[in-house]
């Protein structure tokens, strides 16, 4: 079954990789400070991000989420060629991870992947990663499942 998980979020990776699903580098943010302006982050980024999410209520903070490249893999593609035969190729396709901006009041705070947050020294922060991964759990969720 692990194998199994594993061929399909291959599978998935490469599928979201060819339909154009944008996916930030480490080098796109090396040059991000603290307090940059919300515009100008989605500017560095060259798009949107995925998602967006008040992460407390009450607080005028806000999280932008983007697909961050953590590494690749090999997927293994066959095409049919002549006389019945298939011919086999190796795609070297990225592999992502969820990448989380908290912006306040319009500038950016902090940001990192969702451990990032849960192991802060300041507790807001940390309240604010536990938020993202109930969010991501939940989104998790099939429908109908307990």
């Amino acid at each position: 079954m692990k194998r199994l998980t594993y061929v399909f979020n291959v599978g998935l990776i490469a599928i979201l990789s060819c339909c154009g699903v944008p996916i930030i580098k480490m080098d796109t943010i090396a040059n991000l400070k603290k307090g940059t302006n919300k515009k100008d982050l989605v500017l560095m980024m060259r798009h949107e991000p995925i998602d967006s999410f008040v992460p407390i209520e009450g607080q005028e903070s806000e999280i932008l989420v983007y697909n961050m490249q953590t590494g690749t893999t090999k997927q293994m593609r066959t095409v049919p060629v002549a006389n019945g035969q298939s011919q086999t190729y190796w795609d070297t396709v990225p592999v992502y991870e969820k990448y989380f901006f908290l912006c306040n009041e319009g500038k950016v705070v902090f940001w990192g992947f969702v451990a990032d947050y849960k192991k802060s020294f300041d507790p807001t922060i940390v309240e604010i990663g536990r938020a993202i991964q109930s969010r991501l759990a939940w989104k998790r969720k099939i429908p109908g499942q307990k």
